[in-house]
């Protein structure tokens, strides 16, 4: 939306500048860190951020948040979610195998291009995922798979691995964003519904 003189377009969180192409300020969450072009990773020549801040479903290989991006299609991998400036990721408190599960923020980086899908690019959500994402903590398992007799039982006790949490509180989250929005009366900015 045009506001002003000089030609700058007034942005979800930020002006742009039309001319350069390029934002006039850094990210408003930024201002204390010290990568100030976070949302564009650091290099706001070359990187773009035409939607704003929003919310993304990661991939990395297995063995810690150092390990490089994978494919979203790999069936073996670490799945996370980021959303603005936070990770989120779930894991187990004691056993791979079968324990409490635990939700860790912050653990995580997009180094290499892990985050792939962008999910929605809306406050809204940011706000309603984040809630999802910081209080379901189920249990955990990394055989969660259906395909085997112990992954099918543990699934239908509510056991989650990385994947399936990731799933699920995406799928939660649209929910609740849906149900916000209907009784709001608005439309939803994400999601496009026939």
């Amino acid at each position: 939306m045009p506001f002003g003189n000089g030609g700058l377009f007034l942005g979800k969180m930020r002006s742009d500048n039309v001319g350069l192409s390029n934002y006039r300020k850094v990210q408003e969450k930024g201002l204390l860190e010290q990568n100030l072009y976070l949302f564009v990773y650091n290099n706001s020549i070359n990187s773009i951020d035409i939607l704003g801040l929003e919310t993304w479903r990661c991939s990395r290989k297995l063995g810690g948040s150092d390990q490089s991006a994978v494919s979203q299609y790999a069936k073996v991998r670490h799945d996370f979610i980021k959303v603005e400036d936070d990770y989120y990721s779930f894991g187990p408190r004691g056993s791979r195998f079968g324990s409490k599960g635990r939700v860790s923020k912050n653990t995580e980086n997009d180094d290499g291009g892990k985050c792939h899908t962008m999910i929605c690019d809306d406050e809204i959500f940011d706000e309603i995922i984040t809630e999802v994402a910081e209080s379901y903590e189920p249990n955990y398992a990394v055989d969660t798979n259906e395909g085997t007799p112990q992954g099918f039982y543990k699934g239908l006790f509510g056991y989650k691995n990385c994947k399936s949490w990731t799933t699920t509180v995406i799928n939660k989250a649209k929910k609740r964003y849906f149900k916000y929005y209907k009784e709001s009366k608005e439309c939803p900015k994400c999601f496009n519904r026939r």
